[in-house]
């Protein structure tokens, strides 16, 4: 069974602790939230951590006259391999990726789309979409659309013999539209989770007869009551997943730093280089020589790269690690005894994510005058691998893409600030100024000998 976790958040940017908390202590496998609120100001890894690959469509890039709200997010694991599919995407706020979900030894190919449609909503905008889609449904093994249509007037009815629902009081151009679109495809809304007004904003469309809704034992972020979290179970069994590539990597502490000197001082530099052209030439036969002395001194040493940030204590993952093992037990016999064990140990988890961080964190800012890297490395980690370059700037009404022009901008806005002095200070004279004494006895010496030590510093 696959299970994807749906939710309206209704903003993360106040959010970003809260959710990233709940993420982290959690395990599901997919994640798509509508109306995120993101802009370029928030990144990936101040919400969600690095099981994840997270692909985002931020109002910003939709034809959506308004520049703020919306947006919308599906976080994929990274057990599953998934891509990105922008060519399918249309000018309303909807975000594609397709999986290869592994079942067995045979693979399927699953198309997800989040989409979001902002009330109120125009009987072209959604046909618009539903034409979209009605071109893509055929691409994939299976579809999955899901998210807010703000189609409230639509009733959903339960089918009395399966798990999807059947539309009613839908006779209008936007219910013609919507319901056209899933009956020609055969396609089935599994969404049985109506809002506090008892109304079905947010749909869950699949070609997954078999598919089917529920409530999600633990929300991620908080929930309102117009839009309950849904978590939808498409039938997939006998599920395999990516296992991690964990890549050698060479061990200096165990190397054999004797040989690698006394081959050094072996080569005779003279011949080896002599036949090169030129000195890029030079260079990459260096390397050769130093790589093979890696190669045969240096020995190497796989790592598993643990799923956890490393600010997780031991006896937290192993915490965690009972509070899945409850999850799965209760979802399976809807134990009542279970539920409550497994509340118990979410709300431990929840306070030793609290210590564990805050302790983290402590010990970061204590050290920032014996260890400023760690402090960089965590912020380099927050604001994610991307480039800190911007790919464009602004200066009042003016905005700039290229280099030179980004140069000229910024000389233009330091010379409207600069105010330079008319006159020198009365007291100003070349011998009060402090001029550092000349390097006037020097000399060039020699180099001394390294030692293995010296190398393996």
């Amino acid at each position: 069974m696959l299970d994807i976790y749906y939710q309206n958040v209704q903003g993360l940017r106040t959010k970003t602790n809260e959710v990233s908390k709940n993420i982290l202590t959690l395990n599901y496998k997919i994640i798509a939230f509508t109306e995120t609120w993101l802009n370029s100001n928030i990144s990936n890894h101040e919400l969600i951590d690095d099981r994840y690959i997270v692909y985002r469509r931020d109002r910003s890039s939709s034809g959506n006259s308004k520049k703020d709200g919306g947006g919308v997010l599906l976080a994929v694991s990274r057990d599953i391999p998934s891509a990105r599919v922008k060519s399918w995407e249309t000018n309303v706020e909807d975000l594609w990726v397709t999986l290869h979900i592994n079942i067995g030894s045979s693979t399927r190919k699953l198309a997800i789309c989040v989409v979001y449609l902002p009330p109120p909503v125009k009987t072209e905008t959604l046909k618009y979409f539903l034409d979209s889609a009605d071109n893509i449904a055929d691409r994939a093994d299976d579809l999955v659309i899901l998210g807010d249509f703000n189609l409230g007037f639509i009733s959903w009815d339960p089918h009395k013999d399966s798990n999807y629902m059947v539309p009613s009081n839908h006779n209008s151009p936007l219910g013609h539209s919507i319901t056209d679109f899933v009956f020609i495809n055969n396609l089935f809304q599994v969404n049985a989770i109506a809002n506090s007004d008892n109304r079905f904003l947010d749909l869950v469309i699949t070609s997954c007869r078999d598919a089917y809704v529920v409530s999600p034992s633990s929300e991620l972020s908080k929930c309102y009551k117009q839009h309950p979290n849904l978590l939808l179970n498409l039938p997939y069994n006998k599920l395999v997943y990516l296992k991690p590539k964990c890549k050698p990597r060479y061990n200096f502490y165990r190397a054999d730093y004797p040989s690698i000197v006394k081959n050094l001082k072996g080569v005779d530099w003279q011949t080896k280089l002599s036949g090169c052209e030129n000195i890029d030439l030079m260079l990459i036969k260096f390397y050769k020589i130093v790589d093979d002395l890696l190669e045969e001194y240096v020995p190497k040493q796989t790592l598993n790269k643990s799923k956890f940030p490393k600010w997780f204590s031991t006896s937290f993952i192993k915490l965690l690690q009972e509070k899945e093992k409850i999850r799965k037990r209760f979802k399976k016999y809807r134990n009542p005894r279970d539920e409550i064990e497994y509340r118990l140990l979410r709300s431990r988890c929840h306070a030793m994510y609290d210590k564990c961080y805050s302790d983290y964190r402590n010990n970061i800012e204590a050290n920032i005058p014996k260890n400023p890297k760690l402090f960089w490395s965590f912020i380099k980690h927050k604001r994610g691998s991307d480039s800190s370059i911007p790919a464009s700037m602004n200066l009042k009404d003016q905005v700039v893409k290229t280099g030179p022009d980004i140069v000229n901008l910024f000389a233009e806005h330091f010379a409207s600030i600069y105010l330079p002095s008319s006159t020198p200070p009365d007291n100003f004279t070349l011998e009060s100024q402090c001029w550092v004494e000349g390097l006037e006895d020097w000399r060039v010496c020699e180099p001394r000998e390294r030692t293995p030590h010296s190398l393996k510093s």
